[in-house]
């Protein structure tokens, strides 16, 4: 899933409630349940790029082709987890 940028701050908790509401939650418990979601959801993606990007520091490379590789991936995981930690910040504003 794409994280939103500062530009969209409300659209994952709106894919969210769209989610919530299609499975036919009531909707007394829909705010509770969107939070609680976007919890999860950042929770789980903040632990899945760290532990990726560690894998991808851990492995060694064979020639400077891999090593541009492994770079890449580990610029995109740090480009993921700068989007996670900034996405709290600006939902919520």
């Amino acid at each position: 899933m794409i994280i939103p940028g500062p530009q969209a701050p409300r659209t994952l908790r709106c894919a969210l409630r769209a989610l919530i509401q299609e499975l036919g939650a009531p909707r007394q418990r829909r705010d509770v349940l969107v939070m609680r979601a976007q919890e999860q959801f950042l929770d789980v993606n903040l632990t899945y790029y760290n532990e990726l990007k560690s894998c991808l520091e851990s492995l060694s490379t064979d020639n400077d082709v891999h090593s541009a590789i492994r770079a890449n991936f580990v610029r995109f995981c740090e480009g993921q987890l700068t989007r996670l930690q900034s996405y709290s910040s600006y939902a919520e504003g």
